[in-house]
């Protein structure tokens, strides 16, 4: 795990080592053992890179690295869990290697196989710049499930590429300018959703895709390109209960195998839930010494689990560590976090996921995690409520709420008081949204996945708290494009694997642990397991309103089943009683209107009507409160 950052211009000898060491040091918690660069081209490339040492801690492993010939130099983030094997391969074609670091393997493999080639041969997880001096090529890939992160941005015919914003914010001639319709998403979803950025002309490189840019063009294109794709790849196959359940843990033993392959000490976290539980159960099954454990607990009973993962570390006998976060640390992370995460992100759970990770760097500098579980396995209870949501809207009775809907909307509060008692506690303007809301759910109902971007979204309408902004098209607004997927789980599942999962839980995880200099891994998201698991039949998931079936049968055999038959809190933090008492001072300046009117983004009257409604505990708007009040403090950081 490591940070890579380049520059590519057209003007001869503009790359200079001064701007490459800035933006080197802009990342160095990314890689806090080693950096290295690299000028080529007479001076039209710079690549960059901070070492974190994981494979071969030796200095032989050092980047940036080149090939047998001197043809390929790379820049390389993440692990190739497969490259003892691809090792082996080259070593029967003739080739020598000076060191144990996948580094190597990955250019030698560039040179006999080609880029591409050698690509969709690893297993792993990557971001890699690869330049080829002979034909001046530079290409950007990104892995299968986006665990690794890669921006790039375009300037003047200009290229920049790095694992984090903060590098280009380095670059005295890059361009700050906020993209004001990808800030709506991020106050539609709480984070920023690919290929979008904070900033204008500056994009994520999607999973799965590359990029690829000739440096004897006069005109700097990269057009991203496919290389892999969920919906492409998906191996779907009628398979019995016995049969899904065998193969997928014969899939996730293979995976965690080979990311249990460490120079550096390794160890998990564990949440107590299905996901964590069972791979600590399948690390301990391979490992003949006691795995390292992590968990965070609440003080609050309502927020936590700690208690449950350590009776499932004591079942399993892992040498387990625990931390409970009070108020307190989350003020304190708070003030920390434009430094941690690089443009605004707004999943709360971030700061119980950074705490966790701080922890777990002071035994290890590896950790496996359990994400993708969910999104694989149908586990998110918001499928199954989702669902029955649709179907109520298509149901016969559907047709008076759609006729109360085309009434005047004075009339519709009326009666949504008359007949709900929860509306005659609400504000007149929170019921008005709450009644156009489900106006527009209903007026979905034939359309099951803009439905689910609907349901999921904090807020549906980007003006007018940003005026003049409007919603950019990306993958939940364009949907799959596999037009034929008739499972509505599945749909949903797709859905989340390629966004959610991606631009919200692998960015807290990543963005988290490497402010610590802590690598993570997951086992779930090697593409053989999502390829398998994604072409399941929903049935063999789903009993009754319960999903992860597959996983469950797997995890009862190593843990006893009244110690994971429990209701999930997930990560979530007691933010609503935060912003009133804890983070109350900070918010209150971050929000205050004279500042948003200064700033002139945001509709300062809007933003002061939420504050107000949420301290004086009318309401809890602590969900739409968390994004505004993460890009205030980020952009008093960064602007």
């Amino acid at each position: 795990m490591c940070g890579i950052a380049g520059i590519f211009t057209n003007q001869a000898k503009s790359v200079d080592q001064n701007t490459l060491t800035k933006m080197g040091n802009a990342i160095q918690h990314r890689g806090p053992d080693d950096s290295g660069t690299f000028i080529g081209a007479n001076g039209r490339i710079g690549l960059v890179h901070r070492r974190l040492a994981i494979q071969d801690l030796s200095p032989l492993g050092r980047q940036p690295m080149l090939s047998a010939s001197g043809r390929y130099v790379t820049v390389f983030n993440g692990e190739i869990y497969n490259f003892v094997g691809l090792r082996n391969d080259l070593k029967k074609q003739g080739y020598h290697f000076k060191s144990e670091s996948d580094t190597e393997v990955l250019v030698n493999g560039f040179e006999h196989w080609g880029v591409l080639n050698t690509i969709e041969r690893c297993v792993g997880m990557f971001a890699i710049a690869i330049y080829d001096q002979r034909v001046q090529k530079l290409s950007l890939f990104r892995d299968r499930m986006g665990e690794k992160p890669l921006y790039y941005s375009r300037c003047n015919n200009n290229l920049l590429f790095a694992s984090e914003l903060s590098c280009f914010e380095a670059v005295g001639w890059f361009n700050k300018s906020i993209d004001k319709n990808a800030l709506a998403l991020l106050f539609r979803h709480n984070f920023i959703p690919a290929p979008h950025s904070i900033y204008e002309n500056t994009y994520k490189l999607l999973p799965g895709h590359y990029i690829e840019i000739d440096l004897n063009r006069p005109e700097i294109e990269c057009e991203p390109k496919a290389y892999w794709s969920i919906e492409s790849q998906v191996n779907y196959q009628e398979l019995s209960f016995g049969e899904a359940s065998e193969h997928t843990e014969f899939l996730l033993r293979q995976s965690i195998e080979g990311q249990m392959i460490s120079d550096a000490p390794l160890g998990a976290f564990l949440s107590g839930g299905i996901d964590s539980s069972l791979i600590c159960a399948l690390m301990q099954q391979q490992s003949s010494n006691k795995i390292n454990t992590f968990s965070i607990g609440f003080t609050d009973p309502a927020y936590n689990e700690a208690e449950y993962a350590k009776e499932i570390a004591q079942h399993l006998g892992t040498e387990h560590t625990e931390l409970y976060v009070t108020g307190k640390d989350a003020v304190d992370v708070v003030e920390n976090l434009p430094q941690i995460y690089s443009e605004p992100f707004a999943d709360s759970s971030q700061i119980p996921t950074y705490l966790l990770a701080k922890m777990a760097r002071e035994k290890v500098t590896v950790a496996l995690s359990g994400d993708g579980g969910d999104e694989l396995f149908c586990g998110y209870q918001r499928y199954f409520d989702y669902v029955k949501r649709l179907h109520r809207a298509n149901a016969p009775i559907s047709e008076i709420k759609r006729l109360i809907f085309s009434l005047p909307m004075p009339l519709q509060k009326s009666i949504a008081r008359i007949f709900n008692t929860n509306a005659r506690h609400l504000t007149p303007s929170s019921l008005e949204n709450k009644l156009a809301n489900e106006k527009q759910l209903y007026s979905l109902a034939d359309r099951p996945q803009a439905f689910y971007q609907h349901a999921i979204s904090y807020t549906n309408r980007a003006e007018p708290l940003i005026p003049g902004a409007s919603y950019p098209p990306y993958l939940l607004s364009e949907g799959l494009s596999n037009t034929k997927q008739s499972d509505v789980h599945k749909q949903y599942m797709l859905l989340d694997a390629q966004c959610y999962l991606p631009d919200d839980i692998l960015v807290k995880v990543d963005r988290a642990a490497m402010a610590n200099s802590l690598e993570t891994r997951v086992p779930m998201l090697d593409h053989r397991v999502v390829e398998f698991a994604l072409g399941l039949n929903t049935s063999l998931n789903i009993k009754g309103d319960v999903g992860k079936q597959v996983l469950r049968d797997i995890a009862f055999k190593y843990i006893p089943k009244e110690l994971l038959e429990r209701p999930k809190r997930g990560f979530a933090v007691p933010k609503s009683h935060w912003l009133r008492n804890e983070l109350k001072p900070m918010a209150s300046d971050l929000l205050h209107p004279d500042l948003i009117k200064r700033q002139g983004i945001l509709d300062a009257d809007i933003v002061k009507d939420l504050w107000q409604s949420h301290v004086s505990g009318r309401s809890d708007k602590s969900m739409q409160l968390w994004g505004i009040l993460m890009f205030q403090q980020w952009m008093q950081s960064h602007t």
